[in-house]
């Protein structure tokens, strides 16, 4: 009888632990799956098409975006961008193509593209700037990846 109530009393114990693992690592996985978000500060001071500068927040590192192409409609800009993020974590640091528009009359841009290389490979990528000094081509915004 003793015997019985200590498996008894074991397999309540696992069943425990597992209950109480589960919702970990559903958060974990949850986690993984939620978006990663930086802010974004960069300038192109020599008008060389090339963009230098920073990013905070999910990932914080050097930024470096290049001008593929761009076509012009009245006010409006379509481009092409790769964007070159530098995490100081090296395991998320990435690679990523994005195209949209940018309004020569407010200087809002607006990109939609996928992760290329790195991190987050195949990821979605959203990115909304404004220009805030047109002297040195200097652009603030966000940036945000879903898995």
């Amino acid at each position: 009888m003793r015997k019985k109530v200590l498996v008894g009393l074991v397999g309540l114990f696992v069943l425990g632990l597992l209950a109480l693992a589960w919702p970990a690592g559903r958060v974990a996985a949850e986690a993984d799956r939620a978006p990663v978000r930086m802010r974004f500060n960069k300038a192109d001071p020599d008008g060389d098409y090339v963009w230098n500068g920073r990013v905070s927040g999910g990932i914080t590192g050097q930024l470096e975006t290049r001008l593929l192409d761009a076509q012009q409609d009245g006010d409006i800009l379509y481009v092409v961008f790769e964007w070159d993020v530098d995490s100081i974590r090296p395991r998320r640091s990435f690679v990523a193509t994005l195209e949209g528009t940018l309004n020569l009359v407010t200087g809002a841009v607006v990109m939609d593209g996928v992760v290329t290389e790195g991190y987050l490979l195949g990821a979605q990528v959203h990115e909304e700037g404004q220009l805030i000094n047109a002297e040195n081509s200097r652009f603030k915004g966000t940036i945000e990846i879903t898995p």
